[in-house]
């Protein structure tokens, strides 16, 4: 008998000395009232404990029975899970500890109306805290990425080949796996009576899942070879870029981009091979399978010629018929499901970049309004202070006297004074001085007449518009104007008259 233990088989023998069936006996075994681990055959009468049956065993109606339960599923689960178990813990530390700081400086501040030193103690805490978890933060980004990325396939590193191998070997060992959930389950249909109602379903479930998994994976390891592609690109470009200089290439510059680009090449055909072997072996298993289908040889000649496995399918899929359905499920079901998972892994991707850009502008923005505060409660200052010492010497008597020995002492410092007062004068100013000046209805008319505007509706509305005070210099606007008409109104009431 064997269990099964963080997806590894190990071999329990009859007799073995044991304190519970669940953590110490195998599949089918039951741990005795001697303390040994026995056979639990199927259709012993059970009581619905679950002491009463063996491992891998359910009391159903009364007897035990084989339920193999979702042990693989629920493994592969908290594997993907762990990748983001300690990113998901901190984020939620992190934001635990804010909330804990903000909350008693909020206390305390509600407590003292003024700003007191236990106060600013906790704010200079609250600093330091956010100060050290803003760091912790960038280093956990840090080893994220680093866990992302890995190391470059430029480097010479030989991580990059071993977790290859490492993706190569889970991907076989889930297609295993399929493999047998898939006999267990013909069996289950064609001796319905050895199974429990809810075997098959149990069954497809867990094929099902395994399957998402192997398309995930395999969607990973195909963005991986992009990466890798744009690598030997960006390197070839860097060599050729050093090449025609006009001072010449360094020897060890070049030499140091040539074995980047020879590592580079040789990941990307390694990659390159394992993805083709992968589809090959697809294509041959499916056209064994359905060697006796009449479309099988127009799809071999389809599927053979092809750079491909996913060229091949688009091309089976646009021929209408040309292959039959059976033959275009089994070689392009996998494909299809792994480019749907790779459509989803780059919309969430980009998702999450979409947020983190808007948190980086939201960061952003806040600075910059908290930058503005600050120079506005600074010129406010200032504006205080003039106006302090302002009060403060003109209620003095001799404070004109004061004022000539200080214009004598500087005179050099109220030229630029001034200056600067009259543009801030102008600014202030800039709405009033930017309106024209109001013509009188005889004006008005006089150019209308000469430029022969003749219809009323324009008449009326040019005369509303010099006449009004309100609007905004209108020579301005109507020398804009392309009409012939307006020019010649504009020459005779702007320029004649300013």
């Amino acid at each position: 008998m064997q269990r099964c233990e963080r997806l590894k088989c190990r071999t329990v023998s009859p007799g073995l000395l044991c304190v519970s069936t669940e953590d110490t006996c195998g599949n089918g075994q039951l741990c005795n009232l001697k303390g040994t681990c026995d056979e639990a055959r199927e259709g012993v009468p059970c009581d619905g404990s679950p002491e009463s049956c063996g491992l891998s065993q359910s009391c159903v109606r009364g007897l035990c029975r084989g339920q193999y339960g979702r042990t693989l599923d629920i493994e592969i689960h908290r594997r993907m899970s762990e990748d983001w178990t300690m990113q998901n813990e901190w984020q939620h530390l992190v934001q635990s500890r804010i909330e804990h700081l903000q909350d008693q400086v909020r206390a305390e501040m509600h407590i003292n109306n003024t700003i007191g030193l236990s106060t600013a103690k906790a704010v200079l805490k609250l600093r330091e805290e956010r100060k050290r978890l803003e760091e912790g933060r960038k280093t956990l980004e840090a080893e994220l990425q680093r866990r992302t990325e890995y190391a470059a396939p430029s480097d010479g590193s030989t991580e990059w080949e071993g977790l290859f191998a490492k993706a190569q070997d889970d991907i076989r060992r889930l297609q295993d796996e399929i493999v047998r959930l898939k006999a267990e389950r013909e069996h289950c249909r064609e001796h319905n009576d050895d199974c429990v109602p809810t075997f098959e379903e149990d069954l497809t479930f867990q094929i099902e899942k395994i399957e998402e998994e192997v398309a995930r994976r395999r969607a990973q390891l195909a963005r991986e070879l992009q990466r890798i592609k744009s690598e030997v690109i960006r390197i070839t470009a860097a060599l050729k870029e050093c090449q025609e200089r006009a001072t010449g290439c360094p020897p060890d510059e070049e030499q140091e981009y040539k074995l980047q680009l020879m590592h580079a090449e040789q990941e990307l055909r390694r990659r390159q091979n394992a993805a083709r072997s992968f589809e090959e072996l697809v294509i041959y298993k499916c056209l064994y399978t359905h060697h006796e289908d009449p479309t099988s040889a127009r799809a071999e000649e389809m599927l053979l010629k092809r750079d491909s496995l996913a060229v091949a399918c688009a091309d089976i899929m646009s021929s209408k018929g040309a292959v039959s359905e059976k033959i275009e499920k089994c070689v392009c079901a996998g494909e299809k499901r792994m480019e749907e998972v790779r459509v989803q892994i780059e919309a969430d991707e980009k998702s999450a970049e979409n947020v983190y850009s808007a948190i980086r502008k939201e960061k952003a923005s806040e600075r910059e309004a908290a930058k503005m505060a600050d120079e506005e409660a600074a010129k406010l200052a200032e504006d205080e202070a003039k106006e302090l010492l302002w009060e403060t010497t003109h209620l003095q008597s001799d404070w004109e006297e004061k004022l000539k020995r200080l214009q004598e002492e500087h005179k050099d410092l109220i030229p630029p004074i001034r200056e600067r007062l009259m543009k801030e004068n102008e600014l202030r100013n800039g709405e009033t001085e930017d309106q024209g000046r109001v013509y009188s209805e005889e004006e008005v008319t006089k150019c209308l007449q000469s430029s022969s505007i003749t219809g009323e509706a324009e008449r009326a509305q040019l005369l509303d518009t010099f006449k009004d005070k309100s609007s905004t210099n209108p020579c301005s606007l109507l020398s804009l104007t392309a009409n012939p008409l307006l020019q010649r109104f504009h020459t005779c009431l702007c320029d004649d008259n300013a």
